[in-house]
């Protein structure tokens, strides 16, 4: 697999690299994103919802590895990570995901349709994947 999140572990640290990556997204400066999401610890003492579970942890690196404005299904998730039967599993590690800005889960779709979204609504996911792929795509027509 490609980039793995920081496991650097000061609370601090995490606040202000979360900080500055909502910043970048929101700004449309991806590549700054891109690399102020890698610098998120994902596991960190004292916040109970970023601790996870191996097979968790691989899920959402694999999400990191989805390219800015495309998707990938469940099952290509599931292969990806090397666990090609877990497709449920890695739609219940989604699920799981208090971050979905940070591990962009709005990037993983079901084969047939749009699957759920942690960060709330499908129209939040089908928002974030527009502001990822620009106004001017034709792939949104199809959003």
């Amino acid at each position: 697999m490609g980039a793995k999140f920081s496991t650097d572990l000061t609370q601090a640290y995490w606040f202000e690299s979360t900080a500055q990556a909502l910043q970048s997204y929101g700004e449309k400066d991806f590549n700054l994103w891109q690399q102020k999401v890698l610098e998120i610890p994902l596991d960190l003492p004292g916040i109970p919802q970023l601790r996870s579970t191996d097979f968790t942890r691989a899920v959402w690196e694999g999400i990191a590895q989805i390219p800015l404005g495309k998707v990938w299904t469940y099952k290509e998730l599931a292969e990806y990570i090397g666990n090609p039967k877990a497709v449920r599993a890695v739609g219940s590690a989604c699920g799981k995901n208090p971050i979905p800005l940070i591990v962009p889960c709005h990037r993983v779709v079901a084969a047939n349709g749009w699957g759920g979204f942690s960060g709330g609504t499908l129209e939040v996911k089908k928002m974030l994947l527009r502001h990822e792929l620009g106004a001017e795509n034709p792939q949104l027509l199809e959003l």
